[in-house]
């Protein structure tokens, strides 16, 4: 398989982020078609509680967002219809609405800063939708406390690959144009990838809130956090270490297929993976205190032995990957004969 292709599989890996709430947009959809040509606004009609759920009221002309009090106005006479949102939709609504109040404010406080209130607000703010304590409280979670566990559990389950994806658009011009003549152009590839995988990387997840958000969850579990809280954290960032390592250590062994190298004896990719894990999330917390020693080393690794700029991640890097790796004699360039095959498009 081409070296382009393989790329190509190696992206694809990264197709399960997609989130949204078709059964709002969809609803909503149905209301706007059903109105007679009628124009619906943005909150969208009114939205209110009821004992068996949430209640969406449209009506046969101009929709406009209920007062607060859920009186629409006197000009607008209503049909009411009515559509129940499930306690799964509700709990996606408050559950999102909780992620972006920690996204925006942090967690200097833990999740003291959730409140039903908060979150309720949130929800009204953005969709219209007016939920009470009664249809969240014994229905959704038992306590408040209950609920603020569940938003550091599911930030502690975060698997994306965002920023992955990012740190791989920067190395596919790299391995595309790579020479696969000799064991020291193959070499200088290896090296390469690491200068400018490292560079990418660090500068993804520095600018990343997601996971700075995970490695503060990671970081103020064991500290304080109630025995039940802790274990249920710990379980999901057990999860969200097992799905990314999984991933990564299919994309090193699809990588060491395009340039032609294998894991040495005795050592496995997936240790290189771990390995490489660790040192990427030290040198990050690193690179937010002690940026200058982190960049901006000078060293004559370019063509004919010009001067390129590395991190002291990229050189670290380096260092693991010619412990862990060596040259395959066994190995052909992509593309010169049909016996070559990429197991890429099973990762």
């Amino acid at each position: 398989m081409e070296v382009a292709a393989t790329l190509r599989h190696l992206l694809d890996i990264f197709s399960d982020r997609c989130i949204d709430f078709p059964w709002l947009t969809g609803r909503m959809s149905t209301a706007a078609t059903r109105m007679g040509g009628g124009v619906f606004n943005g909150g969208g009609g009114t939205f209110s509680t009821s004992d068996d759920g949430f209640i969406f009221s449209c009506g046969t002309r101009e929709l406009r967002p209920a007062a607060r009090d859920g009186t629409a106005p006197d000009e607008m006479v209503m049909k009411r219809r009515r559509a129940q949102l499930s306690q799964d939709e509700l709990r996606s609504l408050l559950m999102d609405a909780g992620r972006e109040i920690i996204r925006e404010e942090g967690l200097s406080a833990g999740a003291e800063l959730l409140t039903f209130k908060r979150v309720r607000d949130r929800v009204e703010e953005s969709t219209g939708i007016h939920i009470g304590n009664g249809s969240i409280i014994g229905r959704i979670w038992d306590s408040l406390f209950d609920f603020q566990t569940a938003v550091l559990a599911e930030i502690a389950s975060d698997s994306s690959t965002v920023e992955i994806e990012q740190t791989l658009d920067g190395l596919a011009p790299t391995l595309l144009t790579a020479d696969p003549s000799s064991v020291d152009s193959r070499w200088s590839t290896v090296r390469e990838v690491c200068r400018l995988g490292a560079a990418a990387n660090m500068e993804a997840l520095s600018q990343s809130t997601d996971w700075s958000l995970w490695i503060g969850v990671w970081a103020a579990t064991p500290v304080g956090s109630a025995p039940v809280r802790q274990r249920r954290i710990e379980a999901a960032l057990e999860h969200s270490y097992l799905a990314v390592t999984e991933r990564m250590e299919r994309i090193y062994q699809a990588t060491l297929r395009i340039v032609g190298f294998q894991v040495r004896p005795g050592l496995t990719v997936r240790q290189f993976t771990i390995a490489v894990s660790a040192l990427t999330e030290g040198c990050v917390l690193r690179n937010r205190v002690d940026a200058e020693e982190m960049n901006g080393i000078m060293r004559s690794t370019g063509p004919a032995g010009e001067g390129q700029e590395w991190t002291l991640f990229g050189i670290a890097l380096e260092a693991l990957t010619e412990k862990f790796f060596e040259p395959d004699p066994t190995w052909q360039p992509p593309g010169l004969t049909c016996n070559v095959r990429s197991d890429a498009s099973e990762i």
